[in-house]
């Protein structure tokens, strides 16, 4: 009976250790299909990661950090400073640090030597308890978008000397009636050239607009207003700028609103012409 009962005994344990040994089997699948996904996601985006631990020894890399930098995947395990990385940035290293010690994000636009633009991430390694166990830094290039910008740059520019040698006046104004942006003429055209940039508004103070009989116009009749007002153009508005030193100068305006996101006027775009 001993016997029996002991070899029921063994049974049991025997039972308790196949479910045990079951469920760590499982939990070792979970595991290694949890690795693969995470080094298949690591090894096909286009993303340069590299993990570091407290003492920015490297832990992990993808293979896009590689063909950036001088780290190899065989340089796991190594401190980061007997690695040469003077194609990335002077104070890499540095900042590393300061993301461990102050618990910082530091972001910085880089070109390398290739002439490649990338943005370095280098944030705090949190664990699921949130504690820091060393740092990630991300690599993202981003050089078509720096392309796309000196292209926009090149545009603006080019745009920006046509206005500037244009014959007619040119002038932006934000709903509240400040002048954004003058051309050389429209500057000469509102006599302008005295007033600190920051108080150019189109009811020029040191201006005053008269209609066509000498009369000077009441706020809702500008040309501004009845943009911002109508949310329509107008075309062939004649009035008259009688400026501080007596002059007359008649002006043909046309003007078009400037529409936000929401179809409300933000502003006005207008042309000056002097009338001869």
């Amino acid at each position: 009976e001993e016997l029996q009962s002991t070899n029921e005994e063994l049974q049991s344990v025997n039972e308790e250790l196949y479910t045990v040994n079951s469920e760590h089997q499982n939990k070792i699948e979970e595991l290694t299909q949890l690795n693969n996904d995470v080094n298949n996601l690591l090894n096909n985006t286009q993303i340069g990661t590299l993990y570091l631990d407290r003492n920015l020894n490297i832990r992990k890399l993808t293979p896009v950090v590689s063909t950036i930098t001088n780290i190899l995947s065989q340089d796991a395990n190594r401190p980061l400073r007997h690695i040469s990385l003077d194609g990335i940035y002077p104070k890499f290293i540095d900042d590393a640090e300061r993301v461990i010690k102050e618990l910082v994000y530091i972001e910085k636009e880089i070109r390398m030597k290739d002439d490649e633009w990338y943005i370095v991430k280098i944030m705090p390694y949190r664990t699921e308890n949130n504690a820091i166990d060393g740092v990630i830094i991300t690599f993202v290039n981003i050089n078509s978008l720096k392309k796309a910008e000196d292209q926009s740059q090149r545009q603006a520019d080019l745009l920006n000397r046509v206005l500037e040698n244009s014959p007619i006046g040119k002038i932006v104004v934000g709903e509240n009636g400040k002048i954004k942006y003058a051309n050389k003429l429209a500057i000469e055209i509102l006599d302008l050239s005295e007033i600190p940039q920051k108080d150019w508004y189109y009811n020029n103070q040191k201006c005053k607009i008269l209609d066509r009989d000498g009369n000077e116009m009441k706020r809702q009749d500008l040309p501004y207003e009845i943009v911002l007002r109508t949310k329509e153009s107008i075309f062939g508005f004649k009035h008259t700028i009688l400026t501080e030193q007596n002059e007359k100068k008649n002006i043909i305006t046309n003007g078009a609103p400037m529409f936000n996101e929401h179809e409300e006027v933000e502003g006005v775009i207008f042309s000056l012409e002097l009338e001869k």
